[in-house]
C-alpha cells in the first residue's frame, strides 16, 4: 500500500513538473513576442486606442508589465516588486514559475487566497489576451506582428 501511495505522489509531481516546464516555456515563448511587438509601435502610435473605451498600447503594455509582477509575486509568495520594465516583468515571471514546481496545489496568501496553478493559468490567460490585443492593434495601423 506504501508503494502505491509513493508511485500516486511521483506521478503528481512529475505532472505538475511537466505544467511548468510547459508553461515557462509557454511563457518565455510569449516575452518574445510582446517585447517585439511592444517595440514595434511608432512612438507616435503609443496612445494609440482603437476606440475611447479601450486601453491604449501604452496602457496595454504598462498594464501587462504590472500585472506580470502582481500574479507572479503570488506565486513566489512574496511582496510585489517595483516594477521595472515589460521584458523584466516577464523574467520575474520565468522565475517563479520555476520555483512554484511542484507546488501548483499550495495556496497563495494573498488577500483571496488561490491555489499557485489558479495564478498560473491565469497569468497564461491575461498574456494571451493582451497580446491578441496588441496584434489587433498593430495591423489597425498598417503593420505586421513582428516574426517572434
Amino acid at each position: 500500500m506504501k508503494t502505491i501511495s509513493l508511485l500516486l505522489l511521483a506521478t503528481a509531481a512529475f505532472a505538475q513538473e511537466g505544467v511548468t516546464v510547459n508553461l515557462k516555456s509557454l511563457m518565455a515563448d510569449y516575452k518574445k513576442k510582446v517585447v517585439a511587438i511592444a517595440g514595434a509601435f511608432k512612438p507616435e502610435d503609443l496612445d494609440f486606442k482603437p476606440t475611447p473605451e479601450v486601453m491604449s498600447v501604452r496602457q496595454i503594455v504598462t498594464h501587462m508589465g504590472e500585472a506580470n509582477y502582481s500574479l507572479c509575486a503570488q506565486l513566489k509568495g512574496e511582496a510585489k516588486p517595483k516594477v521595472a520594465g515589460l521584458a523584466e516583468s516577464f523574467d520575474y515571471c520565468l522565475a517563479a514559475i520555476e520555483a512554484v514546481d511542484g507546488k501548483m496545489a499550495q495556496k497563495t496568501t494573498a488577500k483571496n487566497p488561490r491555489d499557485k496553478g489558479w495564478i498560473a493559468l491565469h497569468l497564461l490567460e491575461h498574456t494571451a489576451l493582451h497580446y491578441g490585443n496588441l496584434i489587433t492593434y498593430i495591423r489597425m495601423k498598417g503593420m505586421a506582428p513582428p516574426k517572434g
